[in-house]
């Protein structure tokens, strides 16, 4: 299992926002993250599901305390989650945002339409220990290059 450093290698994040017109610029697109784990269907510890962001309202109403928007960007080979803090349920930042980790119990498979707007391919982020850095009013989850793989497709 990975255990990212609390501390990225990747330095700053401030090139995942807009306002900072010095800094190096980073895409990213905006991101639903459903917390929990997939084989409990999204409930429990870790992140289920992180899809391309299409509309407040989906499929199952509007965003819950389970659900987070956010920004996901790559930063050289390595992904990043960029969350603000103020945006997000209380109950969600005790669960998931208070112990500078996260979880993942399981595989996570980033969602096709997503890979396809951040221009890499269908990744699969291996379960482990993730860093959890705040800077700011933001929380950042970095999943770091060794622990992405590609999707293998199914035959």
């Amino acid at each position: 299992m990975p255990d990212t450093k609390l501390q990225p290698a990747v330095g700053s994040f401030h090139g995942l926002d807009e306002n900072d017109s010095n800094e190096r610029r980073v895409h990213y697109v905006i991101a639903q993250v459903q917390f929990g784990q997939a084989a409990r269907k999204c409930r429990g510890a870790g992140i289920c599901k992180v899809d391309l962001y299409i509309n407040i309202r989906n499929r199952q109403g509007v965003l819950t305390c389970n659900r987070a928007i956010c920004r996901v960007g790559v930063m050289g080979a390595d992904i990043v989650l960029v969350f603000d803090r103020y945006a997000l349920c209380r109950r969600l930042v005790n669960k998931y945002f208070c112990n500078g980790r996260i979880f993942l119990r399981e595989d996570l498979e980033l969602d096709m339409a997503l890979c396809k707007k951040l221009n890499i391919p269908s990744t699969v982020v291996s379960a482990g220990k993730y860093a959890l850095i705040q800077e700011g009013s933001r929380s950042i989850i970095v999943f770091e290059k060794a622990s992405l793989r590609d999707k293998k497709p199914n035959h």
